[in-house]
């Protein structure tokens, strides 16, 4: 029960590297052409980051709970927070140089 907040993250993070097009937002980040999508790819990203970090809060206090007040368990469960959060800011960042490498994608050049 602990990592299925973690796998939901992983997949609505494959799913936003997988999925062209996002609703569309009237948040906007960049400009071009492709705007909008990006756009849209961006807000897709951050709301996947915020639940990820939301589900990573619960799965600590949880883990937290179940150590029953073992220090070592506690500690290792510290760390294991800490690991998942750079983790999952990592993946935030990726996600949104994808959004903006979706830029580039099309008939430029030509």
């Amino acid at each position: 029960m602990r990592y299925l907040f973690l796998l939901v993250f992983v997949l609505s993070l494959v799913s936003c590297k997988l999925s062209p097009s996002a609703p569309a937002d009237n948040y906007s980040t960049l400009s071009s052409g492709r705007g909008n999508e990006i756009s849209a790819c961006v807000v897709e990203a951050n709301m996947s980051y915020r639940e990820a970090r939301r589900a990573e809060r619960i799965r600590f206090r949880e883990a937290i709970v179940d150590c029953g007040g073992d220090s070592l368990c506690i500690s290792v469960e510290t760390q294991i927070n800490k690991s998942i959060l750079e983790e999952t800011r990592a993946d935030h960042i990726a996600s949104i140089l994808n959004c903006q490498h979706q830029q580039g994608e099309g008939a430029g050049g030509q």
